[in-house]
């Protein structure tokens, strides 16, 4: 990685270099793989795209493949997803939308870029799973739930959508 000084300089508050490296030092930690390329039996990125099917929203457009509910993952597991757009969509976020006291919290797929995806190229996606993640600029959370799905969106329009079908658990 590399960091870029502007000219005339800056000088960022302690506050804001103290969470730049603890971002930074998250993601280092995380390991994603994604891409096009499918295991033996496996459909690849432009196959899962090319049927017709109905999501969440009933609309044809985006498919979580996996996990798709029931599934038990531990902190420090690597999880695989799979999603899958239609044929005419492809640019999607990609995230985990998890129950915290109540409360759904939505945070993008570790090592994911925060805004879209190409979900022709990439469709599968997998990551270690750490114990917390940041949503923005709210506080970390944990990611130890029963009730935690995977959502994929439209990017910045989220009336096209699909959710795991059922909910999956992380525990420590």
């Amino acid at each position: 990685m590399v960091l870029l000084k502007p000219r005339g300089g800056f000088r960022p508050r302690a506050a804001s270099v103290v969470r730049l490296l603890s971002a930074l030092a998250a993601v280092s930690a995380l390991s994603c793989v994604t891409g096009n390329a499918a295991s033996d039996g496996e459909a690849s990125c432009a196959e899962l795209g090319s049927g017709i099917f109905r999501d969440s929203a009933e609309l044809g457009h985006y498919r979580v493949v996996s996990p798709n509910g029931r599934e038990s993952f531990r902190v420090g597991d690597t999880m695989k997803v799979v999603v899958a757009s239609g044929i005419n969509d492809s640019e999607a976020l990609i995230e985990l939308a998890v129950t915290v006291n109540g409360a759904i919290k939505h945070v993008v797929l570790p090592g994911l870029p925060p805004k879209s995806v190409d979900t022709h190229s990439k469709c599968r996606i997998a990551f270690q799973i750490p114990d917390s993640l940041g949503s923005g600029f709210d506080s970390r959370f944990s990611l130890v739930s029963d009730s935690v799905r995977i959502k994929i969106s439209w990017y910045n329009h989220d009336t096209y959508r699909d959710y795991s079908d059922g909910y999956f658990r992380i525990t420590q």
